[in-house]
C-alpha cells in the first residue's frame, strides 16, 4: 500500500464520515476526534490507528514502517461501519412527513366540526 493509496482512502473515509455521521473537519483525524461517542470503541480505535498510519505515510522514511495489512483492515472496518449508517437527514424527513400528515388531519377535523356547527347539528 503506497502513501498515495493511503491518502486516497483517507479522503474517501473523511467524506463518508462527513456525509453519514455529519461530522465536519478538514481531515480524518479531526473528524475522529469530533465524532467522539458517535463511533463505537472498536471503530474509533480502528480510525485512530488508521490516522497514525496516514501520518506515517506522509514521511518518506517512516512510510517504510507501515503495516499494510493492519492499515487495510482498519480502513475496511471503518468503511464498513460508515456505509451501514443511515442518512442523517432521514429522521428529519420522517418527522416532517408525520407533522405534515397530522396538520392535514387536524385541518380536516376542524373543517368538519365547523360544518357540523354551521348546519346546526351540534
Amino acid at each position: 500500500m503506497t502513501p498515495n493509496e493511503i491518502a486516497s482512502i483517507e479522503t474517501e473515509l473523511s467524506g463518508l464520515m462527513q456525509s453519514r455521521l455529519g461530522v465536519k473537519g478538514t481531515s480524518l483525524d479531526t473528524q475522529t476526534a469530533r465524532a467522539g461517542r458517535k463511533l463505537p470503541r472498536k471503530i474509533r480505535r480502528a480510525a485512530e490507528e488508521f490516522n497514525q498510519t496516514s501520518a506515517l505515510a506522509r514521511h518518506p522514511k517512516l512510510a517504510l514502517q507501515i503495516d499494510t495489512k493492519t492499515a487495510e483492515q482498519n480502513a475496511k472496518i471503518l468503511r464498513k461501519h460508515l456505509l451501514r449508517q443511515a442518512d442523517p437527514n432521514r429522521r428529519k424527513k420522517r418527522l416532517h412527513l408525520v407533522a405534515d400528515i397530522l396538520l392535514k388531519v387536524f385541518a380536516v377535523i376542524v373543517l368538519l366540526g365547523a360544518v357540523i356547527y354551521w348546519r346546526g347539528l351540534l
